[in-house]
């Protein structure tokens, strides 16, 4: 039997995205840097999660972005 599924929020992963950036990285696989140190920054989704997040955002573009401009106001 598998075990449970491993449900990530979607600012999580957005968070986790942004930091990676900061860090230097330029590809979503750079996500590593950041998965490789769970005591500091907790769980980070997959690569493939991190990339289906991104996806499904992209899918919802009149829904999201006035939520952007909301968080920046």
């Amino acid at each position: 039997m598998a075990g449970a599924l491993v449900v990530h929020d979607p600012a999580k992963v957005l968070l986790d995205l942004a930091l990676t950036l900061a860090l230097g990285g330029d590809a979503c696989s750079d996500l590593a840097v950041v998965r490789g140190e769970p005591a500091v920054f907790g769980k980070v989704a997959s690569d493939p999660t991190a990339s289906r997040v991104l996806a499904r955002l992209a899918e919802d573009v009149t829904t999201v972005l006035p939520a952007i401009n909301t968080a920046r106001a």
